[in-house]
């Protein structure tokens, strides 16, 4: 395993070395606070269903970008069994995170109590109608194997993502 930063990536030294042609690095990569997936996903718990708002930074330009997600915010509406993004309570809250922290809107989240993180088709129709560039995530555990990301553009093979 190669570590760097605190950080572990899944691909052993030689591969890294040796393959790095068959294993190109992602443009579009994605970091998010160990403390916001604790949260969201307890590790010893089954995810149990929950939607909300990533809140961060985008850097980079067009052709590459990383997204730091450093909060997150709860849907007003996830605890009634389906969900209802950009109600009124949320926008109001998104609002005053951005005024007071200085935080954008950079994504949407949603957990799968079954612990896998395929994206089923609401998910795909909700990436298809937004109206925004914002990434959708799919988490169905605590660590990288079990989150999928994707956004308008392009599919989830597209985005790299590391727990920090």
């Amino acid at each position: 395993m190669i570590k760097h930063n605190d950080l572990v990536r899944f691909v052993c030294e030689v591969c890294f070395s040796e393959l790095t042609a068959d294993y190109p690095l992602s443009p579009y990569s994605v970091s998010i606070d160990r403390r916001i997936i604790d949260q969201v996903v307890p590790a010893d718990k089954k995810p149990a269903f929950q939607a909300g708002y990533f809140l961060g930074k985008k850097e980079g330009d067009g052709r590459t970008y990383t997204i730091r997600i450093t909060d997150y915010l709860e849907c007003a509406s996830s605890q009634q069994g389906s969900v209802r993004y950009f109600e009124g309570a949320d926008v109001k809250r998104i609002r005053k995170k951005r005024l007071q922290e200085h935080l954008s809107l950079v994504g949407l989240y949603r957990t799968s109590p079954s612990g896998s993180p395929d994206f089923n088709a609401l998910d795909h129709k909700m990436v298809d109608d937004l109206l925004m560039e914002v990434i959708y995530v799919v988490i169905g555990g605590h660590h990288e194997g079990s989150i999928a990301i994707r956004d308008k553009q392009h599919q989830t093979d597209a985005f790299g993502l590391v727990i920090v």
